[in-house]
């Protein structure tokens, strides 16, 4: 049975990097609060003078710092220099808890309280005289992707959307249960193997969706660490202390599982707000990504938005990107590190020429 790799490598407190001033943009080292929780980030902005249109940068699952570091690539970092070359500014920051940033960590929060930082931000961009505030926008990648737009429904005048694979159409439940199958299938699992997963995982979350009892949470993952000893091949069965096997499993998948964020984020379910949304948007897919299937979300999400009346949506399938938009090969997170730290041919054109198209960048 595999463990939930959930919607994003977890990129754990990784600090915040820094690097050369690039001549065709500019960058500041900014913070602002939302109540009493200080965020800090980076905002790069184009060299030319005036108001700019701008974005607003949403990280995915787990505690991420400003550049969304995963496998050493650094994903919003590279997006955020791209698109102020191109003449927007981009608002990107480490998550509460994270690098510089203050606050609870975000296993004791939940995407409405992430939403709440990002409309901190948003009202900080406003306050600018650099920023143009009628056209203010959001990127979500990942979880990032179901922020986006709780955060359209609680903030008027959001401009403009983009989602990078994210599960916006199902419930996080449902999201990571087809996680669960697509990267089992990839890593070669039986059919008994990735039954057996799923079947735990089902269970786990009804139990959370029932109950905050502690008790019945770790009576259920001891009894699922036991189910996962006894499938264990005979030879490696005998060299293994089962009291260790199963007190290593049931101290991981508590420290996870029993988290305020675990608990939210299997029953949050965005389509509803997406269903409100009317500005114009962007849905970016992986035709490799095992972490968030396309095939279980896009026409979900169309549907959403053509019931919001919403007539401006751009869906933009990449054939061999995976979850984090590299070049892939099977598209396992597994293999995350060993690949060239790179967007696939066209992906940051794309972002730019779809801004363009909208009269966002002018």
């Amino acid at each position: 049975m595999r463990t939930l790799i959930l919607l994003i490598a977890l990129g754990l407190g990784i600090p915040a990097s820094t690097h050369p001033r690039v001549s065709s943009f500019k960058e500041e080292e900014i913070s602002f609060k939302n109540g009493d929780i200080e965020l800090s980030g980076t905002l790069t902005l184009p060299v030319t003078s005036g108001q700019h249109p701008a974005l607003v940068m949403i990280t995915g699952s787990g505690p991420q710092n400003r550049d969304e570091e995963v496998a050493g690539f650094k994903s919003f970092k590279i997006i955020a220099e791209y698109l102020s070359e191109h003449g927007i500014a981009v608002l990107r920051c480490d998550d509460r808890g994270v690098g510089h940033s203050k606050g609870p960590s975000v296993f004791e929060s939940t995407d409405q309280d992430f939403a709440t930082d990002v409309i901190a931000g948003i009202k900080y961009l406003e306050t600018r005289n650099d920023i143009y505030p009628k056209q203010i926008g959001l990127f979500g990648h990942s979880e990032g992707g179901t922020v986006a737009p709780l955060v359209y429904t609680k903030y008027t005048g959001i401009a403009f959307m983009i989602i990078m694979a994210g599960p916006a159409g199902v419930s996080g439940a449902d999201a990571l249960l087809e996680q669960q199958f697509a990267i089992g299938k990839a890593a070669g699992s039986s059919d008994t193997e990735i039954t057996a997963g799923i079947k735990y995982y089902k269970g786990l979350f009804d139990v959370l969706k029932k109950t905050k009892d502690t008790a019945s949470l770790t009576a259920y993952i001891r009894n699922g660490a036991m189910e996962r000893f006894n499938l264990l091949p005979p030879e490696e069965k005998e060299k293994t202390d089962t009291a260790v096997f199963i007190k290593t499993i049931l101290q991981r998948d508590m420290h996870l599982f029993n988290t305020t964020w675990f608990r939210a984020l299997i029953e949050f379910n965005a389509k509803p707000y997406l269903e409100k949304v009317t500005c114009p948007v962007l849905m970016l897919w992986g035709g490799k990504d095992l972490q968030v299937s396309r095939r279980q979300n896009e026409q979900q999400m169309l549907g959403a938005l053509k019931k919001a009346g919403n007539k401006n949506v751009t869906s933009k399938l990449f054939e061999n990107a995976n979850h984090l938009f590299l070049n892939a090969v099977t598209g396992s997170p597994s293999e995350y590190k060993t690949l060239p730290k790179e967007f696939v041919t066209g992906f940051l054109p794309f972002i730019s020429e779809w801004l363009h198209k909208n009269k966002i960048i002018i």
